[in-house]
């Protein structure tokens, strides 16, 4: 978005605001910041606290963030406070649903004449209407309102994919129950869709399509992920799984033969994972991030993995790229169906549908080979469509004959805020007594106990 407007108007002060997540090691920002006048980076904060707020709106959790992640989050605040936001300025904001992002946000709203601009996850629905699989944790979301009703603008439900008990997952929807942002709009990776609805827009991603060095030897890259879902099946299945990788990879390093293999591990995965696969002939990267490796290493002609989103954004540097999942579908036939529907819904695109595996034998045989279709243009022009519609003065100047974009309508947030605030309420009345136990009762029975034995004594 920055270098799309710097081509149609290089007078524009581009201000950037970033963090660094204390998980990802080693990833350089540098070769991100170049269209920028000046750049601000900000210490990171988060609610997550190392996963204990999976457990929700309890006590220990209320303490830790009372006495850890608010000051924290203050610090943050400060931080933001001191860059200077000129009047008619556009702040934009992806995701929304972090401790950082929702302190920005909350920023640009105490600041007269700057407007916000939140687009919404590329890998989320947000909408909780459509989340017929998915049961809301109120819990947790009570948890994520404690921080947002001081450090946001809008609080969330936590939606999870409704699995068995004994089965784990993470997936899972963040949606707001009130609008959090001047402009909110639904964003898609490129590839996705070719057509969009009412508030969608394709995120602004600069697409790289210039044709590889042809005297540079090809690199091939495996996205690894940690595979959450497999908590929820026994070790036999899990085996099995482990061994289907291995035949994908053994078939990837016959492809691939002679070209520079590469393995791109998930901070998230365990060493433990990590020894399951044979990852002979393959470079492992550890460090920064799938996105910075194929901004950095211009030899990458192909990207694998099973579901993750850096296959979506490996197609916008003019890399071809494969999903993996269906090739375990035999393995994996007592996976819920939800966790299995929201593969199938963000994990594959209507310009390139051949980049989803269904067979191994298929794949071999060459029948999955395409071409990365060049849409820059396509994108460029609903960027540009996008900035319009923020009324950037000097592009809506030039650019009358472009379409207008809507954002999303004001009336989702009545919706969903609706649907959860008698919920809210009720929760919040049952998890007083557990409040009152915590902090007065057992201190006051520890104290009382003490005496006893001080008397005694």
């Amino acid at each position: 978005m920055a270098e799309t407007i710097l081509e149609l108007d290089q007078n524009i002060r581009l201000e950037l605001i970033f963090t660094k997540e204390s998980r990802i090691n080693g990833f350089n920002p540098e070769v991100f910041l170049n269209p920028f006048n000046a750049v601000h980076e900000l210490d990171y904060v988060s609610h997550e606290m190392g996963g204990s707020w999976r457990q929700g709106f309890t006590p220990r959790n209320i303490y830790h963030s009372l006495t850890n992640v608010f000051p924290r989050a203050r610090n943050v605040y400060s931080q933001l406070k001191q860059i200077n936001f000129t009047e008619n300025s556009v702040a934009f904001t992806y995701l929304g649903i972090t401790l950082n992002q929702g302190l920005f946000l909350k920023t640009v709203k105490n600041r007269p004449g700057v407007e916000s601009v939140l687009l919404l996850s590329a890998d989320s629905t947000q909408e909780s209407s459509s989340l017929t699989e998915y049961i809301v944790n109120y819990s947790q979301s009570l948890l994520l309102n404690f921080y947002f009703h001081f450090f946001g603008t809008a609080y969330m439900d936590v939606f999870w994919a409704r699995v068995g008990e004994s089965f784990q997952t993470n997936t899972r929807e963040y949606v707001f129950r009130e609008k959090p942002a001047d402009y909110v709009f639904q964003s898609h990776y490129p590839f996705r869709f070719r057509n969009l609805q009412s508030g969608q827009v394709k995120l602004p991603l600069h697409l790289n399509m210039a044709s590889k060095n042809p005297n540079v030897s090809e690199s091939i890259v495996f996205i690894g992920q940690p595979h959450y879902f497999l908590g929820g099946f026994t070790t036999d299945v899990e085996s099995q799984f482990y061994e289907r990788i291995n035949i994908i990879l053994d078939s990837i390093r016959e492809v691939h033969d002679g070209q520079h293999l590469i393995y791109k591990s998930h901070p998230a995965q365990t060493e433990r994972q990590l020894s399951r696969i044979n990852l002979d002939g393959f470079e492992i990267v550890t460090s920064g991030t799938s996105e910075g490796l194929f901004k950095e290493n211009q030899s990458i002609s192909t990207v694998y993995g099973f579901s993750s989103s850096s296959l979506q954004t490996a197609l916008c540097y003019g890399i071809r790229a494969y999903y993996t999942y269906k090739l375990f579908d035999d393995i994996l036939i007592n996976l819920p169906s939800s966790v299995k529907h929201n593969w199938e819904i963000r994990w594959n695109s209507e310009y390139h549908p051949e980049m989803v595996l269904n067979s191994l034998e298929e794949w071999q045989s060459g029948k999955n080979i395409y071409s990365v279709k060049d849409i820059s243009e396509e994108v460029r022009l609903e960027t540009i469509t996008l900035l319009k519609r923020l009324g950037i003065n000097k592009l809506t100047e030039s650019n009358e004959s472009i379409s207008e974009v809507k954002a999303l309508s004001d009336q989702r947030w009545e919706t969903n805020s609706s649907r959860s605030s008698f919920s809210y309420a009720i929760s919040v009345i049952l998890f007083i007594p557990r409040v009152v136990t915590y902090l007065f009762l057992i201190p006051a029975r520890s104290f009382l106990s003490r005496l006893r034995l001080r008397h005694k004594h």
